[in-house]
């Protein structure tokens, strides 16, 4: 996949997100907020996710606690928080990031590709909140990138990088999946045997933090995903099909909104990889579409088949619009660009402003609202939005390569 030639299309995303920001500032300085985000979590919550992490790391796992890390995260950060104060330890979320940023601008050799992800919603989001997702993000983005320029070493070490932070990372590997069947399968053991091994580490517990680690897993799952501790802010088909359309209560609403969401996306995937020519078995073929679900499939399932999907996550949605802006007409024509587009910035964009609780409230601070917070209007637009997504991206996948046969059979009419 080649880098844009014009950047004109990079450099107009990067100016709406600008311009996001921008009403974002002015809204948290109507004596709603004192800074930015103020409207959403609260001063006092700046950079919680870091300090939860650096400070609990040295007790985790917990069986009672709703914080679940990675065992290399929560391993390094024992590590880290017995060795520097608290202060010092921002730089160790800090300077990878920096550095991330940097690499995208070097590989992609366009500073815009940098921007696209420095001025987004998520990524000043993940910085306020000091998670980890970001750094996941970067490593995957810049990976594929790597991938991008044959660079495969780098992109499968990268990979593995992100797996250590969080193992769904994995799946970016999909996108090389036509050559390196082997090399995928000893990252993906690799990783594993990472996990485990340094699961068995934490703390000098040995198998009882394995045993502490399930259980906190399923403390998670039943204060997160079935309780109320993972819906403010949520992205998923759970959080509006599941817990708004079929109640809390309802036992169906938790596979139903699996069901629902995951076959969809498998259908929309099933049904691109057959329009790409994935089925004809051509070495070209199967390589687009590979390249097509990675880019543009992958994002969706992460974000919108999760049960528990804050808005941290959407920043994979901007691999998504890199590739809408990097393939040019390759997959869709200008038209269509343009509505994708479009699509994403309302999917990216927050819409946090209306909060609903036991009653709908129009205020916008969140402090005085916190009591009976339970969901937002993103929960209700976004998963909407995603479900659009899918229909949307066949039939504009469809259109452009039915235009793209037509004209190479006028062509060959002409000769």
């Amino acid at each position: 996949m080649a880098t844009p030639q014009n950047n004109k299309e990079l450099i107009f995303v990067c100016a709406a997100f600008l311009v996001g920001d921008a009403i974002m500032l002015a809204i948290s300085t109507q004596d709603i907020g004192y800074i930015l985000f103020e409207y959403m979590f609260g001063h006092r919550d700046f950079f919680n996710d870091w300090r939860n992490l650096y400070l609990l790391a040295s007790q985790l796992p917990d069986p009672n606690a709703t914080h679940l890390y990675s065992p290399p995260v929560t391993w390094f950060m024992s590590l880290a928080s017995k060795q520097m104060n608290y202060g010092a330890s921002i730089f160790l979320f800090a300077v990878p990031i920096a550095l991330l940023a940097l690499a995208l601008w070097r590989l992609s050799r366009d500073v815009f590709v940098a921007l696209l992800v420095v001025c987004s919603y998520p990524f000043l989001f993940s910085v306020a909140r000091g998670n980890m997702e970001l750094h996941v993000f970067l490593l995957v983005f810049v990976g594929l990138l790597a991938r991008a320029k044959n660079r495969n070493g780098l992109f499968f070490f990268l990979i593995f990088l992100a797996s250590l932070v969080k193992p769904f990372a994995l799946v970016f590997l999909l996108v090389a999946a036509r050559h390196s069947w082997l090399r995928i399968t000893a990252i993906a053991v690799a990783s594993a045997i990472a996990n485990l091994f340094l699961l068995y580490c934490l703390n000098n517990l040995g198998l009882e933090a394995i045993q502490r680690y399930f259980a906190a897993a399923q403390t998670y799952e039943r204060l997160m995903v079935f309780g109320p501790g993972g819906d403010l802010f949520n992205n998923s088909f759970y959080i509006f099909f599941g817990k708004l359309v079929l109640g809390v209560r309802n036992p169906l609403a938790l596979p139903m909104a699996e069901i629902i969401s995951v076959a969809l996306v498998s259908l929309t995937t099933l049904c691109s990889a057959w329009v790409l020519g994935f089925f004809d078995r051509t070495g070209d073929n199967i390589s687009d579409s590979l390249e097509y679900i990675t880019y543009m499939m992958l994002p969706i399932f992460l974000i919108w088949c999760i049960p528990v999907s804050a808005d941290y996550r959407l920043c994979y949605f901007l691999l998504s619009v890199y590739f809408v802006i990097c393939t040019g007409n390759r997959y869709f024509d200008d038209t269509t660009k343009v509505v994708l587009l479009l699509w994403y910035f309302l999917i990216i964009s927050p819409k946090h402003f209306i909060y609903f609780g036991d009653e709908l409230s129009g205020a916008l601070r969140y402090d005085s609202l916190r009591a009976g917070l339970k969901y937002t209007l993103q929960s209700i637009v976004n998963p909407v939005l995603m479900f659009l997504l899918c229909p949307i991206l066949v039939y504009a996948l469809y259109r452009s390569r039915l235009k793209h046969q037509n004209t190479a059979f006028a062509d060959q009419s002409q000769l």
